[in-house]
């Protein structure tokens, strides 16, 4: 995807785009093609270049980690603390709430027993691959930073991996930057690079599709989704 194409495509969104009384976000998506996301799910992280917004995190640590943890992270739930809860309504809003989730090693078990259905759901238990799962000794400043940046690439129900890569009032180039690593990174996780993908779509919260290469489109049912189109079955020939 070349820099031009992307540089028109946040230009069109920003000036075609509706004007609300909020900020709004600036999605990616990445259509795919010829690839069974049922056998072969995409889950990943990578980083941004440019952050955009402050990013909640929620940390379970032991008791003797609390004075320094408080410090560095939004909320910290000790082992004990941990160990009671049961409220279904406040177990919800905790995972509703923070963005993140991160613990320490030997908490996983009791996390997973009394918060995994609800966390799980929500793709937001501490997962290793995000760095959210540390020792005692871990540089937990340094974790907090870096999860600032990160993105989860991911494909769920439909063969698409959308992404919010920044909000309108933010520099072109930035958002450029942004668009063009997330895109680069998706491409070098597909097994057969571009012959995977079918199309690129950008759009404002609630603006208009632009597709990359293409212009403006609007697609009916699902405005960030293309579905690929389904061959007729061919009529049947009756004998006699």
């Amino acid at each position: 995807m070349e820099i031009n194409d992307i540089k028109k495509a946040i230009e069109e969104v920003k000036a075609r785009g509706p004007k609300r009384n909020f900020n709004q976000s600036i999605d990616l998506v990445i259509n795919l093609r010829n690839m069974d996301i049922k056998k072969t799910p995409i889950s990943a992280y990578h980083p941004l270049k440019h952050n955009f917004k402050k990013i909640k995190i929620c940390c379970f640590s032991d008791e003797s980690l609390r004075a320094k943890i408080e410090k560095i992270f939004d909320r910290v739930i000790s082992k004990s603390q941990l160990s009671l809860m049961g409220d279904k309504k406040e177990i919800k809003k905790l995972a509703k709430e923070y963005d993140y989730f991160v613990a320490q090693a030997d908490l996983m078990p009791l996390i997973a027993s009394k918060l995994g259905r609800f966390l799980g759901s929500r793709g937001k238990m501490p997962n290793p691959a995000a760095g959210c799962i540390f020792l005692p000794n871990a540089d937990l400043e340094a974790l907090k930073n870096k999860l600032q940046f990160l993105k989860k690439i991911q494909t769920k129900s439909e063969s698409a991996i959308r992404v919010c890569v920044g909000k309108e009032d933010m520099k072109d180039e930035n958002l450029i930057e942004n668009v063009k690593e997330i895109y680069d990174y998706v491409l070098s996780l597909l097994p057969e690079g571009k012959n995977n993908i079918r199309s690129v779509l950008l759009k404002l919260t609630m603006g208009p599709v632009y597709k990359i290469g293409s212009g403006f489109k609007i697609i009916e049912k699902k405005p960030l989704l293309e579905k690929p189109k389904e061959k007729k079955p061919k009529a049947e020939v009756k004998n006699g």
